[in-house]
């Protein structure tokens, strides 16, 4: 073992002052193995080196030296020699991690496209056929159920270890490039700067916003939906031109007074005739009895006047009036039963009966305090209920489909036929129960007008499912 001695006995060994011993060290020619504050210790083997050196000659001294500094040149250049190894196996072992990292790498872009994408923060997933048609299909919608959809800001935040890896990434991407160029487009081509930024789009379930691709060609048209239901009847036409006169009756038997009217323009008395005026028995000649006043005229006959209200009674018999009963042009026209029985209005016939189709401005049926029966189909064009909002149309349509399996995060569209719906419509669509179906999983679903006459169900999943096969019932609602 090699011994420590401190720096007094190497002076006294040496045959020289403490001072001298440190001038020795500053020089080079004395290594002390350890200090400990002020003091130093050095190895027994240099100082004995040491002490035979004072005995050499010059040459000696000289020729020692230089196999010394042979030494250390030899020693040197063996270490730099070692460290060029170890440099070089060094970089000979990054290059092969780097290469097999590069080759693992463009085997997942091969063999998982889409979640080696979204690792490293590329495109993929935003230009697969299917987002390119969900994002053709929502750049045309508008507000659906309190929300709007359209092209989103594609969002490629990335892990650190994703950050660390995308450069070897890019050179795995070369080599994808080189043996399938279409995937490499898909990869990575940025959806962002396809076509100008829409309105924000449903949010997804679960994970950020997904973005929107390229919008895909338009589809062909659909096939022509039933015919809508059969309008009102228009107006009724004008009368037609009246007909000639009958031939004049035998005159009646005398007798007390009475009006016998021959046509609306004469009236006979005892068998006289008097055009435009009424004739009494005893010559007496007048046009009122009782108030009541009679006038003919060439196109009619008006009975009128009169300080009290008057009534027309026919008991058994028959009224058949003209095309038009109206009041006056100040009154009310009222038509009562006798608070027994059912005032029934009618056509007779196999024809239409129409109520305020012409000029009524407002139609009122029923009381808000009795119940109001309408059987049979009902066509109403303009519906408000309770003061709200006018609603023109309702449409609804049922199809039945099976949902293919939606993996996490994900979304699924189907599109329904609903004829006469527009985009903008107000959409509510409602699954029929079913073990397994979408209203039992962790799912949520939206529908909206994407096209004329074209309603797309979209559904969204939290996690990996595949829904039952179910039957969905489709009602658009037009305001």
């Amino acid at each position: 073992m090699n011994k420590r001695i401190s720096i007094q006995r190497v002076a006294k060994s040496l045959g020289i002052s403490i001072n001298d011993v440190k001038k020795l060290v500053k020089q080079g020619i004395l290594h002390p193995e350890k200090k400990a504050g002020k003091n130093y210790y050095f190895s027994k083997e240099d100082v004995k080196e040491i002490r035979s050196r004072q005995d050499l000659t010059l040459s000696e001294e000289a020729a020692q030296v230089g196999i010394q500094i042979q030494r250390e040149v030899v020693d040197s250049v063996s270490t730099l020699q070692k460290l060029r190894r170890r440099v070089t196996i060094l970089s000979l072992l990054v290059i092969s991690l780097l290469t097999l990292l590069v080759i693992i790498i463009a085997i997942l872009f091969n063999l998982f496209p889409r979640e080696t994408s979204d690792f490293f923060g590329f495109y993929y997933r935003f230009n697969t056929p299917s987002e390119l048609q969900a994002s053709s299909a929502n750049r045309e919608q508008t507000s659906v159920l309190a929300a709007t959809t359209g092209p989103e800001a594609v969002s490629t935040e990335t892990s650190i270890l994703a950050d660390a890896l995308k450069p070897i990434a890019n050179t795995s991407l070369l080599v994808i490039k080189a043996t399938d160029s279409q995937k490499y487009t898909q990869i990575m081509t940025n959806p962002d700067i396809r076509g100008p930024e829409g309105s924000q789009g449903l949010p997804g379930l679960g994970g950020r916003d997904g973005p929107r691709g390229l919008t895909g060609p338009q589809g062909p048209a659909g096939p022509q939906g039933p015919a809508g239901p059969q309008g009102p009847a228009g107006p009724q036409g004008p009368a037609g031109p009246q007909g000639p006169a009958g031939p004049t009756g035998p005159p009646g038997p005398d007798g007390d007074d009475y009006v016998e009217v021959d046509t609306l323009s004469s009236v006979t008395t005892r068998g006289s005739t008097t055009a435009k005026g009424v004739t009494f028995s005893g010559g007496v000649t007048a046009s009122t009895v009782n108030g009541l006043i009679l006038t003919a005229a060439s196109d009619g006959l008006t009975l009128a006047g009169g300080t009290t209200s008057r009534s027309l009674t026919l008991t058994g018999a028959d009224i058949t009036l003209g095309s038009i009963i109206k009041p006056t042009s100040a009154g009310v026209l009222s038509l009562l039963s006798n608070g027994a029985n059912v005032l029934t209005l009618d056509t007779g016939g196999a024809s239409d009966l129409d109520i305020g189709t012409t000029n009524a401005a407002a139609l009122t049926i029923g009381r808000s305090t009795v119940t109001t029966t309408i059987n049979g189909i009902v066509d109403i064009n303009n519906l408000k209920i309770g003061g709200g909002t006018t609603i023109l149309k309702h449409l609804s349509a049922t199809t039945t489909f099976d949902i293919e399996e939606i993996k996490k995060s994900s979304c699924s569209n189907t599109t329904v036929v609903v004829a006469g719906a527009n985009v903008g419509d107000i959409v509510v669509t409602t699954p029929t129960p079913t073990d397994g179906g979408v209203e039992t999983l962790s799912a949520s679903w939206s529908a909206y007008v994407s096209n004329t006459d074209t309603v797309t169900i979209r559904i969204c999943a939290l996690k990996k499912l595949d829904p039952a096969n179910q039957t969905w019932r489709v009602d658009v609602w037009q305001h």
